[in-house]
């Protein structure tokens, strides 16, 4: 009877632990989603920032639709946390080599 008893447990360990396998698996892929997302919506709110901070000089040549959009744009650029902010202009750094010095001198 005992050796009976034993497989029993043992056997629910393998289950639990296929399960929690599983789980974790799921987990995973989850965060590798969460992580390609987070790496997107960076470059998206990177480029923002750029275009904003280039036309922040060309505000008077912009049409005033052209130009409400951009505000808002700023303003939600502007709400992000500095650390953010930061890492999404050095996504945009690492896919296009662009940076916003390079638009100062350019503009100088």
């Amino acid at each position: 009877m005992i050796h009976i008893e034993e497989r029993r447990v043992h056997t629910g360990r393998r289950a639990s632990d296929l399960q929690r396998e599983q789980e974790l698996s799921m987990l995973r892929a989850e965060l590798e989603m969460l992580m390609a997302e987070r790496e997107h919506l960076l470059r998206t709110v990177g480029a923002a920032a750029m275009f904003v901070a280039k036309m922040d000089d060309h505000v008077d040549v912009l049409p005033k639709d052209s130009y409400d959009a951009a505000y808002f744009v700023a303003q939600a650029v502007n709400t992000l946390p500095e650390e953010t902010l930061n890492d999404a202009l050095e996504s945009v750094r690492m896919t296009y080599g662009e940076t916003l010095e390079d638009n100062k001198a350019r503009l100088s």
